[in-house]
C-alpha cells in the first residue's frame, strides 16, 4: 500500500494537469467546444463562444437535438439524430459514418420572444469519438462559424454569373469594339480573384 500511494499521486496529479490544460482550451478558443454524452446531452465543460453560437447561457445538461430543434430545419434534426446514434456503434467505421454529417454545413435560424426571425448563421458542426477501454463513451464536437465564408462563395457565383450574362449580350452586339470587351472582361476577372483570395484566406 506504501508503494501504491506515489502512483495515485502521480496519476492525480496528471488528471489535475489535464483537467487543467481542458479548461484553458475551452476558456481561450474562439470556435465552439464541447461533448455530448450517450444520452445526447451537452456536458457541463464547454467553451463560451458556444453559448454566443447558440444564443443561450446555460448548455450544460441540455439535449443537443433540442438546441437544434429551435434552431435548424426539421429535416437536418431528423437526419442528425440518426447520424449520432450511429456514431455510438462501436461497430461502425467512425470516417465513413462522419460521411453523413449533416451539420457539415447548416443555417441556423434565430427568433425574437415573438417567435419572429431576427437573423440566421451558418455554421460547420464535426464530431469525434472518445473512447475508454475500447468504448465509445462521448463525442467531442467542434462548431466553426462559416457565414462570411459562404457570403463570399455566394457573391463569386453572383458575379460569375452576372458576367456571363454581360458578355453574352456584349457579344451580340455587332458594333462593341473589341478592345472594350477586353476591358470590360479584365475587369471582371479582377473582381473574381479578388474574391478568391479571400476565399483562400478564409480557408487558411
Amino acid at each position: 500500500k506504501v508503494h501504491q500511494r506515489p502512483q495515485l499521486q502521480s496519476i492525480y496529479e496528471d488528471l489535475v494537469k489535464t483537467k487543467s490544460r481542458i479548461k484553458m482550451i475551452l476558456e481561450n478558443t474562439e470556435e465552439g467546444l464541447f461533448f455530448i454524452d450517450q444520452r445526447l446531452n451537452v456536458e457541463s465543460q464547454y467553451s463560451k463562444p458556444l453559448s454566443i453560437i447558440f444564443n443561450q447561457e446555460k448548455l450544460s445538461g441540455q439535449n443537443f437535438i433540442s438546441l437544434l430543434e429551435a434552431r435548424a430545419p426539421t429535416k437536418i434534426v431528423e437526419e442528425t439524430e440518426g447520424y449520432l446514434s450511429l456514431m455510438f456503434r462501436n461497430d461502425l467505421e467512425e470516417e465513413t459514418i462522419n460521411e453523413l454529417n449533416p451539420l457539415l454545413e447548416v443555417e441556423f435560424h434565430f427568433e425574437d420572444e415573438h417567435g419572429l426571425w431576427v437573423s440566421s448563421r451558418h455554421y460547420s458542426i464535426l464530431f469525434k469519438r472518445i473512447y475508454q477501454d475500447g468504448k465509445i463513451i462521448k463525442l467531442f464536437s467542434t462548431v466553426k462559424d462559416i457565414t462570411a465564408k459562404n457570403e463570399l462563395s455566394k457573391k463569386l457565383n453572383d458575379i460569375q454569373k452576372n458576367n456571363k450574362r454581360q458578355i453574352e449580350w456584349l457579344g451580340n452586339i455587332m458594333h462593341v469594339e473589341p478592345p472594350l470587351l477586353q476591358e470590360f472582361i479584365n475587369v471582371s476577372e479582377n473582381e473574381i480573384q479578388i474574391i478568391e483570395k479571400e476565399l483562400q484566406i478564409d480557408k487558411g
